[in-house]
C-alpha cells in the first residue's frame, strides 16, 4: 500500500489523484482503513450522462464527509480513517461503475511507479510502499461506503455490495424498499424512512382535516415508493384522493405533460377551499411543475404538501406565489455548526483532495481558471465563497456527518478491542478480524450521540380550511360514492337493525344483537319472553284459572246431581272426559306462559293437538252414538246400528282417536326434536329479542291441529243428522255452534299470528284461542245443564227430557212396527179376546221384555221396546216392560200396568178384559212404564 510522508500534526495525507486507467476522477483522504464515498457531485440527464455540477446536494455533502473525517483523525489518531470519493451524477449505472472500483481496488493496483501515474504527496513527494516491519497497512480495499444520496442509486449499489458482504451508510436514501433487510442486509441509514415521511404527511392532513386530496409522484422508486406508503397510511385514516397522477421524466415534451397535469388540477373542486396536491418530486422537476401551474394561473388555488426531495431548496421570485403557504415535510433540518466557516475558508488552492472543486468554484463565481476556454471573466482564485453572494448551508448535512461518524465509532471500537487502548494503527489481530460482517456487528452495537435533535410544531396553530368534496354522514348513515367523482358521496340512512361497518356499508346485525349508539357495532340484545308477571301473563292466569274452577264446579255438580234425567241424558263418562279436555285447554296456558325450553316446548306443541283431539273426539262420539241408535228402523238394521254403543265401547273409542293424535305427536318430536330458539323484532323502532319455539316461527303449530279439525268437521256433520231428536238428547245447534266459533277462532288467530313478530301479542292470541275454545264449549254443552239442575228443577224430569212438538217424526216413518203406538192416557178397560192377541202381537213383536237399562239406558240384551226407549228417553231410567197375556177359557183377560207416580212410587192400574172390550192404549212418550198383563 501506497503512503505519503508527512510532517504535519494531523498525522494523515491528502492526495488528488485520477485513476488512470478508468478515467474518473476520485477525492482521496488517506488513513489506515478506506471508506468508500458515493456524493451525487453532477445532475443527471436525461440520457444518464452527468450534467451541472451540484453546489448543495453535491459539493457540501462531499465536504461535510472530508471535514467530518479530518476532525475525527485529529481526535482519535491512532486509526486514521481514509476516504474514496467518487460522483455518482445520479445515476445508478454510474455509481454502480464507481461502487465496483470500492470491491476491487488493493495494493496490487498501485505496483507501477507511482510517479508515472501521477500520484504524489501534498508536500510534493512520492507515495511509497509500506514494507517496514511494525503496524500493518490494509489494502485499499473500502472496508464500507458512505451513501448514495437517492434511493434508486442506494438500492442497486445495496444489492451489489451484499454481495462482498461490504456495509453501506446512506444519509438520504428515504425509500421504505430498503427497509426490507432479507434484500439489503448490508444496508444503513441515518436518515428516516419514507415510511415516517408518509406517516408525517398524514398526520399533517389529519389534523388539517384535509380529507380530499390530489397526489403527483414522480416516476422513480423514490417518488412511487412514497406515494403508495402515504396512500395506504392515508386510506386506512379516511383520506381519499381524488386525482392521481404519475409525472413521467419526459426527455420530450415534458412541458406539455406537465400543463396537462395543471389543467387536471384545475378541474377538482374543493367545497371548503383550495385544492390539497401532495408534490413527491425531486426538486428540478417540482420547479418545472410550478412553472406550468403559475402558466395556467392556478398559483391561488392550490394548497401544496412538499416532501424532502425538494423542500428547503430555493426557488425563483416568479414562482414564490405559486409556493407560499406550502406544507413542507422532510427529515430534521438546521445548520451544522462549524461548517460554514469551513467551508467558506475553502479555495482552489487550499483543496487539494476534492477534484472538483475547481469546476464548482468556476459555476459558482461564473468563471474560468487560465488555461480553458475563455469567457468575459478570468478565475483568480482570491474570491471568497459567502452568504453575501450566494452562499447558503444545506440543512440535511448532519446525516452525512451522523453515517461517518457510524463507521468512525465502528472502527474505533473494533480496533480497541483488538489493539488495545495505545496501538496505533492497524496491529495483526485487527488485520484478521476485520472484515464486512465484523464491521456490521459493529455498526449494529455501537451507540453515539448525532447531531439530530428533537423539535416539535404545533400543527394546530395554522388556520387553514378544511379539505372535502362532501360533508361527513351523520350516525347510522353509509356513503354512496358517486362513480364520476370517486370523493365525493352521499349519505342514505341504515336501517333499525343495521350498523356502518366501514363507512361505506350498512351492515345487518346478527341475531340475538342490535347496533350500538354510536351505530358502529353490533351489542348482544337482553333476552325477552312473555312470562307470568307480564300483564298479558297475568290476565290469561286469571282467565285460565276462572276456567279450571268453573270445570271443578261443574265437575261436583255432575257428581251430586248425577241421578237426574237432565245428568244422564249427557251421558257421565263422555261427559267427564269432555270436561277433562276443558281443562287441559285452560292448563295449556300455563304451559305458553312459562318461559321456552326443549321440554317447555314439546309440551306445548303436545297439549295445542291433544287438548282439542279430546274435546271434539268425546263430542263426535256421543253424537254418533245417538245417530246410530235413533237410525234402527228394522231388525237387522238394528242389530248392526246397536254395536259399540255402550258405555265402556264408546269411551274406550273415544281414547282411541286421541291416541292417533298423540302418537302423531310424539314420531313429529323425535324426528323434529323441540328447541328454544331466539327471535328478533321491530317494534316501536326498538329490536327487540325473544326466546320462542322454533316452531312457533312458522306453520308448524298448525300441523297439530290438522286432526282434530277433521273431527270438529264430522261432529258438525253427525250434528245435522241428529238434530230430530229428543230435546235432551238434540244438541246439534251447540255443538254446530261450537265447532263453527273454534273455526272462527283460529281463522282470526292465523293471520294476527303470523302477521305480527311480537311475541307478547303471539301469546296472547295463542291462549285467547285455546280460553275461548274451552269456554264456548263448556258453556254450551254443560253450563246450560248446571243451569236447568240448579235453578229450574221442574225442567229436568222424564217428560221434559224425552218431549219434543210432534213424537210421530221422532218415532220413526209410518211403516215401523211401533209407528201405531198411540198418546192417551192409562186406564184399565175391558177389550176382547182378539184385541188383546192384538195388542199383544204387536207389543211381543218388539220384544218387550228387557233388563232394566244401564245409567245412560244404552246398553240392551236385543232391540225391542227397549231400543225404543233408548232412543225415545235416553239416559232416563226404564222401568222392566213385561206385558204378558194369558187367556183364560172365560172371555176376559186380567191386564195389570205399574206406572211410577211423581214420587217415584209404582202404581198398579188393573182392569179386566172381556171379549169384545176395547184394550187400553199405552202411553210411551210421557212416562217409562212397566206392564204386566194377566
Amino acid at each position: 500500500m501506497w503512503t505519503c510522508k508527512i510532517k504535519f500534526e494531523v498525522f494523515m495525507a491528502l492526495c488528488v489523484m485520477v485513476y488512470p486507467v478508468h478515467g474518473m476522477l476520485r477525492a482521496n483522504v488517506s488513513g489506515d482503513v478506506i471508506l468508500g464515498g458515493l456524493f451525487p457531485v453532477h445532475r443527471g440527464t436525461d440520457d444518464g450522462q452527468c450534467g451541472d455540477i451540484q453546489e448543495q446536494d453535491g459539493i457540501q455533502t462531499l465536504e461535510t464527509a472530508v471535514w467530518s473525517l479530518k476532525q475525527i483523525n485529529n481526535k482519535y489518531p491512532n486509526l486514521r480513517i481514509g476516504l474514496v470519493a467518487m460522483d455518482t451524477c445520479e445515476s445508478d449505472t454510474v455509481a454502480l461503475e464507481s461502487t465496483l472500483e470500492f470491491v476491487s481496488i488493493d495494493g496490487n493496483s498501485f505496483e507501477p511507479d507511482p510517479k508515472e501515474d501521477g500520484y504524489v504527496c501534498q508536500d510534493g513527494s512520492l507515495p511509497y510502499r509500506n514494507s517496514s516491519p511494525g503496524p500493518v497497512r490494509m489494502s485499499n480495499r473500502a472496508v464500507g461506503v458512505v451513501g448514495a444520496a437517492f434511493s434508486q442509486v442506494s438500492i442497486a449499489v445495496a444489492s451489489f455490495l451484499r454481495l462482498f458482504k461490504v456495509p453501506q451508510i446512506s444519509y438520504w436514501s428515504t425509500s421504505p424498499e430498503l427497509s426490507d433487510q432479507d434484500r439489503f442486509s448490508y444496508f444503513k441509514r441515518t436518515v428516516p424512512s419514507d415510511a415516517f415521511q408518509a406517516r408525517a404527511i398524514v398526520n399533517i392532513l389529519v389534523n388539517l382535516e384535509w380529507w380530499y386530496v390530489v397526489a403527483l409522484y414522480e416516476q422513480t422508486t423514490y417518488g412511487a415508493n412514497l406515494y403508495f406508503e402515504t396512500k395506504r397510511l392515508a386510506q386506512e385514516e379516511g383520506i381519499c384522493f381524488g386525482l392521481t397522477e404519475k409525472i413521467k421524466s419526459l426527455k420530450v415534451g415534458l412541458d406539455d405533460e406537465l400543463e396537462r397535469i395543471a389543467r387536471r388540477i384545475s378541474q377538482v373542486k374543493n367545497t371548503q377551499g383550495k385544492v390539497v396536491v401532495i408534490l413527491i418530486t425531486h426538486y428540478g422537476l417540482a420547479k418545472a411543475l410550478f412553472q406550468a401551474v403559475d402558466r395556467k394561473s392556478l398559483g391561488g388555488t392550490v394548497r401544496w404538501i412538499g416532501v424532502d426531495a425538494w423542500a428547503g431548496r430555493q426557488f425563483d421570485e416568479d414562482i414564490q406565489k405559486v409556493v407560499g403557504g406550502a406544507i413542507a415535510v422532510q427529515p430534521l433540518a438546521r445548520k451544522l455548526e462549524g461548517f460554514d466557516e469551513y467551508f467558506t475558508s475553502l479555495t482552489p488552492a487550499t483543496n487539494t483532495w476534492n477534484p472538483w472543486f475547481r469546476e464548482y468554484w468556476e459555476s459558482y463565481f461564473n468563471c474560468k481558471f487560465p488555461g480553458k476556454a475563455k469567457t468575459s471573466r478570468s478565475c483568480t482564485g482570491k474570491e471568497r465563497i459567502s452568504a453575501a453572494n450566494g452562499y447558503e448551508q444545506l440543512q440535511s448535512l448532519y446525516y452525512v456527518r451522523d453515517a461517518i461518524l457510524a463507521f468512525a465509532n465502528a472502527l474505533h471500537q473494533i480496533h480497541l478491542d483488538s489493539c488495545g487502548l495505545y496501538y496505533r494503527g492497524i496491529c495483526p489481530n485487527m488485520e484478521a478480524k476485520l472484515s464486512g460482517e465484523a464491521l456490521l456487528t459493529a455498526l449494529d452495537n455501537i451507540e453515539f450521540t448525532g447531531l439530530d435533535g428533537l423539535y416539535q410544531f404545533d400543527i394546530q396553530n395554522l388556520s387553514y380550511n378544511t379539505s372535502v368534496c362532501s360533508t361527513s354522514c351523520d350516525v347510522g348513515q353509509e356513503r354512496r360514492v358517486l362513480a364520476s367523482r370517486p370523493c365525493c358521496w352521499y349519505c342514505k340512512e341504515c336501517t333499525k337493525d343495521q350498523y356502518v361497518s366501514d363507512e361505506f356499508t350498512c351492515e345487518t346485525c346478527a341475531r340475538s344483537t342490535s347496533p350500538n349508539n354510536f351505530r358502529n357495532a353490533c351489542t348482544p340484545l337482553p333476552m325477552e319472553y312473555v312470562s307470568f308477571s307480564d300483564s298479558i301473563g297475568i290476565i290469561a292466569c286469571v282467565f285460565s284459572s276462572i276456567g279450571i274452577l268453573l270445570c271443578v264446579l261443574v265437575f261436583i255438580i255432575y257428581i251430586r246431581f248425577r241421578s237426574t234425567p237432565i245428568i244422564k241424558a249427557s251421558g257421565i263418562e263422555l261427559s267427564f272426559f269432555l270436561l277433562a279436555g276443558i281443562v287441559l285447554s285452560y292448563a295449556s296456558i300455563y304451559i305458553f306462559l312459562a318461559k321456552p325450553s326443549a321440554v317447555i316446548c314439546g309440551f306445548r306443541r303436545t297439549l295445542l293437538g291433544i287438548c282439542y283431539t279430546v274435546c271434539y273426539a268425546t263430542i263426535l262420539i256421543k253424537t254418533n252414538r245417538i245417530y246410530r241408535i235413533f237410525s234402527m228402523k228394522d231388525n237387522a238394521n238394528r242389530v248392526k246400528m246397536k254395536r259399540f254403543t255402550s258405555s265402556k265401547s264408546s269411551l274406550l273409542i273415544t281414547v282411541l282417536l286421541c291416541l292417533i293424535e298423540l302418537v302423531a305427536i310424539v314420531v313429529w318430536l323425535i324426528f323434529d326434536p323441540p328447541k328454544s330458539v331466539s327471535m328478533d323484532y321491530i317494534s316501536d323502532d326498538e329490536i327487540h329479542n325473544v326466546l320462542v319455539c322454533h316452531d312457533s316461527m312458522d306453520f308448524s303449530y298448525l300441523g297439530v291441529l290438522i286432526y282434530p279439525f277433521l273431527l270438529m268437521f264430522i261432529c258438525i256433520v253427525y250434528a245435522i243428522k241428529t238434530r230430530k231428536t229428543p230435546d235432551g238428547f238434540n244438541e246439534t245447534k251447540f255443538i254446530t255452534f261450537c265447532s263453527s266459533s273454534t273455526v272462527i277462532i283460529w281463522i282470526a288467530f292465523i293471520p294476527t299470528y303470523f302477521s305480527t313478530r311480537n311475541s307478547s301479542l303471539r301469546v296472547a292470541s295463542l291462549t285467547m284461542s285455546l280460553f275461548v275454545n274451552g269456554t264456548v264449549i263448556l258453556s254450551l254443552l254443560f253450563l246450560r245443564k248446571i243451569y236447568i239442575v240448579l235453578f229450574k228443577p221442574t225442567k229436568n224430569t222424564r217428560e221434559k227430557v224425552m218431549s219434543r212438538a210432534s213424537m210421530s217424526h221422532d218415532l220413526g216413518d209410518r211403516d215401523s212396527n211401533y209407528s201405531n203406538v198411540h198418546t192417551r192416557p192409562v186406564s184399565a178397560y175391558s177389550v176382547s179376546n182378539q184385541d188383546v192377541r192384538e195388542t199383544v202381537r204387536r207389543v211381543n213383536g218388539i220384544k218387550a221384555e228387557v233388563i232394566r237399562m244401564d245409567s245412560e239406558g244404552f246398553s240392551m240384551p236385543s232391540p225391542g221396546i227397549g231400543s225404543l226407549g233408548m232412543s225415545l228417553s235416553g239416559s232416563q231410567i226404564l222401568l222392566e216392560i213385561t206385558p204378558k197375556f194369558e187367556e183364560y177359557n172365560g172371555d176376559s183377560t186380567c191386564l195389570t200396568l205399574q206406572v211410577p207416580d211423581n214420587n217415584g212410587d209404582r202404581r198398579s192400574l188393573t182392569g179386566s178384559a172381556v171379549v169384545g172390550q176395547n184394550i187400553p192404549e199405552i202411553r210411551l212418550n210421557d212416562l217409562p212404564l212397566s206392564a204386566n198383563v194377566s
